[in-house]
């Protein structure tokens, strides 16, 4: 009798975790994609030219809080171009969104709305300048400035909406459309510490304007990803 009543509880023991167990998986929602696109910045003041269009790579991944919403966290980086013929300014983005997914339309087809915060990292490598110079009375001269690295950061708001297909679950196709208001700017790249490190051609240091601030961003990417 005693081996019966053990054999009868381990064999409910063992059906009770299995039933815990498939219910948690089953509860487990999420998603985690990877995606490249194009980022164009906007810069305010543009003192020595605007952004250009660049190139984008990142990573987001969600899990669900709620059936209609998910809490995540996102990494990307990004190649910004200036049409002032210099380096490419290199940025990296991470940063925790929130993400609303309704619940139409139904199918193969899902569409979500997203509102996030984050902190940009910049950089902006070493560079040479060629100035002109025109005195009112004498002879125009060249001077060739050699200008620093610079970096910097902001706080970064993205706000993005989203659509995917998901005709072969859980894989899924998707593109999404973000905007990015940027703020809260430090670092010499931003102008925070007095202006850009340079030096003339005889070795006398210098300093110039920052080029002026990333205060919005709109990026398109496409994506590849698992929604579980």
């Amino acid at each position: 009798m005693r081996k019966l009543l053990a054999s009868s509880f381990v064999l409910a023991l063992s059906i009770a975790s299995t039933t815990l167990v498939r219910g948690a998986q089953a509860q487990l929602r999420g998603d985690l994609g990877a995606y490249g696109g194009v980022s164009q910045r906007v810069i305010s003041p543009a003192t020595t030219g605007g952004a250009l269009p660049g190139p984008l790579l990142g990573l987001e991944g969600h899990v669900a809080l709620f059936p209609l919403l998910r809490i995540g966290a996102y990494v990307h980086g990004e190649l910004s171009p200036t049409n002032n013929q210099v380096a490419s300014r290199e940025m990296l983005a991470v940063g925790a969104r929130i993400k609303v997914v309704p619940p139409w339309p139904r199918g193969d087809w899902r569409i979500w709305f997203a509102l996030g915060v984050g902190y940009v990292g910049a950089y902006s490598p070493a560079y040479t300048q060629s100035l002109t110079l025109q005195p009112i009375d004498g002879v125009a001269t060249t001077k060739h400035l050699a200008v620093e690295s610079a970096g910097g950061g902001f706080v970064e708001l993205p706000i993005s909406v989203g659509v995917a297909y998901r005709k072969w679950k859980p894989f899924m196709l998707f593109a999404e459309l973000t905007g990015r208001i940027g703020f809260a700017f430090s670092g010499s790249l931003y102008g925070s510490t007095g202006g850009r490190g340079a030096k003339d051609d005889v070795g006398a240091p210098s300093a110039i304007a920052s080029d002026g601030h990333d205060v919005f961003g709109v990026g398109l990417a496409l994506g590849l990803g698992f929604d579980l």
